[in-house]
């Protein structure tokens, strides 16, 4: 732990919450140390950085959950000895109360593991065999291995180290082999955009995420290129990419902004 806290340079006040059912934290900065200065966010700018539009006031909670997962590689870190896939335990569930999704991310992939569409209305689909199939309610749901596992710098396994709030968002930080991560979640419009904030450090010749079809075909990114599901963030890029994801496939009632 002394390492991981060296290699971030973060301050000690940097919020580690412990797994509990149902544990619930209204999103706001605070602090249980009077004497010790707040965290301090990353110094990229603002303008450039933070998720920008209307913002929901959110609401934060650890869950233990089925594991709801179904692609073989992202479920990997989940897996026992035996081969048998456990449940989800002290999973981040974001959400608020006038939004349309909630999003799930772990840290034990140290991944968002999917949006759920609270609202799903979808009639259920002919499968080949002409059978009714269920719609799936997750407008986005993980797939192969972590997002940033293509990049330079990033071995082993992902580790998790804590996370913080920063505007009345969820950041969350942990290290990848040499490259340390923080990944800020929002959601905005009512739950219709979902941004997710990548500041990236480590690899001076930048770094790469891939993402399942599914989720390319709803993203936009801020910086870097894309290549096919491949997006390559440049080195001097590294702390400004935000991702902005369009959750519903109705147009929403506020553009889309990189």
């Amino acid at each position: 732990m002394r390492g991981a806290r060296n290699r971030f340079l973060f301050p000690a006040v940097t919020l580690l919450i412990a797994c509990a059912t149902g544990l619930s934290l209204r999103a706001q900065n605070e602090s249980s140390e009077k004497d010790v200065e707040p965290p301090q966010p990353s110094t990229t700018e603002v303008s450039e950085a933070t998720p920008q539009g209307k913002p929901l006031k959110l609401d934060i909670s650890r869950r233990f959950l089925k594991n709801f997962l179904t692609d073989e590689v992202a479920l990997i870190p989940y897996q026992d000895k035996d081969g048998a896939t456990k449940e989800l335990q002290g999973t981040f569930m974001i959400g608020a109360v006038k939004s349309s999704h909630a999003v799930f991310w772990d840290p034990v992939s140290c991944r968002m593991l999917g949006a759920l569409n609270l609202k799903n209305t979808a009639e259920p689909a002919k499968s080949s065999e002409g059978d009714e199939e269920a719609p799936s309610p997750y407008t986005l749901l993980a797939a192969g291995s972590h997002p940033l596992s293509g990049s330079k710098g990033a071995f082993e396994s992902p580790k998790y180290f804590g996370f913080r709030l920063v505007s009345g968002r969820p950041e969350f930080l942990y290290t990848f082999g040499g490259l340390q991560i923080e990944e800020q979640i929002g959601l905005e419009d009512e739950g219709l955009i979902l941004k997710v904030r990548y500041v990236v450090k480590g690899s001076k010749s930048g770094f790469t995420l891939s993402f399942p079809a599914e989720w390319k075909a709803r993203c936009e990114a801020s910086v870097g290129e894309w290549k096919e599901n491949q997006l390559a963030v440049p080195g001097d890029a590294a702390e400004a990419l935000v991702l902005t994801f369009l959750l519903d496939k109705r147009e929403s009632s506020q553009t889309v902004e990189n």
